[in-house]
This record gives C-alpha cells, structure tokens and sequence, in this order.
C-alpha cells in the first residue's frame, strides 16, 4: 500500500516505519513486523500467523 496517499489507513494501523507488514485473519490484524526481514524471517513470521 502507498502510505503516502493513503495517510488516514496508515494512521489507523499505526504504521509509522517502511517496510510494515501486517496480516490479517478475518479483517483483523493478527500480526504486525516492522522493518526489512530476510525470506527465513519471513518465512517464520508468517508461518506463525496462520
């Protein structure tokens, strides 16, 4: 998502730092990593959200 032309979602979710990744479970954020992860982080993070 482009945070700078949609400011309103981005305040919504807090997301004040780039690259944020939220996932989300039935229109709900489940998870939330801050900054550039490796694919192994990656992989984990969203391995532990599902």
């Amino acid at each position: 998502m482009d945070v700078d032309s949609s400011r309103d979602i981005a305040a919504k979710y807090g997301i004040r730092s780039i690259p944020t990744l939220i996932i989300f479970k039935e229109g709900e954020p489940s998870g939330t990593e801050i900054g550039a992860l490796s694919k192994q982080q990656l992989v984990e993070f969203v391995n532990s959200e599902i």
